[in-house]
């Protein structure tokens, strides 16, 4: 994660316990250290969440990318919304019979 201004203490152990390492950076670094992603063959991520900043120059600065998702749009007050491309929801459920009726096989799992 970069940012321009520096973190709240409270926000930055947060990050640090979820192993999200913050940096600051003005706009030239943040520029310079995301031109470094034009030469890598594989990315940790294909999205980078802009808010605030200049989508075309970090376009420029990525090399145009066409693996490389830039989203720019102003943020949103609904998490839900905000959060659509960057997880991927996976749903996980039992069923003992294919009509729905109860059964006490998976009691033990649960």
């Amino acid at each position: 994660m970069s940012t321009a201004v520096e973190l709240p203490a409270r926000l930055r152990t947060v990050l640090s316990g979820l192993g999200i390492d913050a940096t600051v950076e003005n706009d030239a670094d943040w520029l310079a250290s995301a031109g470094s992603l034009a030469g890598t063959a594989r990315l940790a991520t294909s999205r980078i969440r802009l808010i605030g900043g200049n989508a075309k120059a970090l376009a420029e600065a990525t090399g145009g990318r066409p693996d490389l998702a830039i989203y720019f749009h102003p943020v949103t007050e609904a998490g839900r919304v905000e959060l659509l491309p960057f997880l991927h929801e996976q749903a996980i459920s039992i069923t003992a019979h294919r009509f729905g009726t109860p059964n006490f096989i998976s009691d033990g799992l649960i």
